[in-house]
């Protein structure tokens, strides 16, 4: 177990981007499927999905010229750790996590706004499969999931 967030995830695209590449060709959505039994609570939660894909949570700082004042905050991004971006990991198109708890079986989706060939939200809403992109934060803050309708 780690204690650094998205770790698990980011291996798990690291051991799958080039399977999925070479069987999906940029003709076909690729989807990297992580299974999660549920032993230890939020070890595979959205958090971790995001941190993964799209790196640790990052402050920036301003640091004045004047050494009497004192550094502040002008803003929030991702920083390292991404697996995702325009140029790394585009032929996995989302993540989902496969969870059973207490006899149920769930399938949560994440999308890749990176993906060459996006996965269509229509193939797996008619499911009633929840589904989660990244929305669009405003400047200085970090984006977070919301749920595709």
């Amino acid at each position: 177990m780690s204690i650094t967030p998205g770790k698990r995830i980011r291996g798990k695209v690291s051991d799958s981007v080039s399977q999925i590449k070479s069987r999906a060709q940029y003709r076909f959505p690729g989807l990297l499927v992580v299974y999660e039994e549920g032993l230890l609570p939020r070890h595979v939660d959205e958090y971790q999905i995001r941190v993964a894909m799209f790196g640790f949570e990052s402050v920036v700082f301003a640091v004045p010229i004047d050494p009497r004042q004192s550094p502040y905050s002008v803003g929030r991004r991702y920083g390292r750790g991404r697996k995702m971006t325009p140029e790394h990991s585009t032929s996995i198109s989302a993540i989902g996590i496969l969870s059973a708890r207490s006899g149920n079986i769930g399938l949560t989706i994440y999308h890749n706004p990176h993906a060459k060939i996006p996965l269509s939200p229509e193939i797996v809403g008619k499911y009633g499969i929840p589904q989660f992109k990244l929305a669009v934060a405003p400047t200085g803050e970090i984006a977070q999931w919301e749920r595709i309708a």
